[in-house]
């Protein structure tokens, strides 16, 4: 479908894909420094996404988080067109969604700043993270 929708060729179409493992396995590697996933079995996934498009990339991601067998898998993202709430209200556990436009457009559409982050602010993302989830577990013992 995706191919057809990009009249991309087989060949084509698995040059992107090669392409595309190889970044995520980069991204991997430097935002998680090599750290263990988190187990997701019997838990509650949520995936978050700054909005759906053609719903492939989010369709994979859901795919991949049952594989890792979680009790429930919840989609949220700010915008999508109609014909995917429809979607992944049925594909998902539960799938929050702001707004659906009738027009839908492009994702970034529905931003009035939509660049691309670097892996620097990805990271710098992470560690505050990181900081207030061990300044709560600490606040929560005490």
């Amino acid at each position: 479908e995706v191919m057809k929708a990009a009249s991309m060729t087989r060949a084509q179409f698995d040059a992107a894909s090669e392409l595309a493992l190889k970044e995520i396995e980069r991204r991997r590697a430097i935002y998680l420094s090599n750290a263990p996933p988190v187990p997701a079995n019997g838990a509650t996934a949520i995936i978050v996404d700054d909005g759906i498009a053609t719903g492939a990339s989010m369709r994979a991601a859901v795919e991949a988080v049952r594989r890792r067998g979680p009790a429930r898998v919840v989609v949220a993202v700010p915008v999508a067109p109609r014909e995917a709430v429809a979607e992944f209200s049925e594909l998902a556990d539960a799938f929050v969604c702001i707004a659906a436009p009738a027009h839908f457009g492009a994702v970034g559409y529905y931003y009035d700043d939509f660049r691309q982050l670097t892996d620097e602010d990805v990271m710098a993302l992470m560690r505050q993270a990181r900081t207030l989830r061990s300044d709560n577990s600490a606040a929560e013992a005490e």
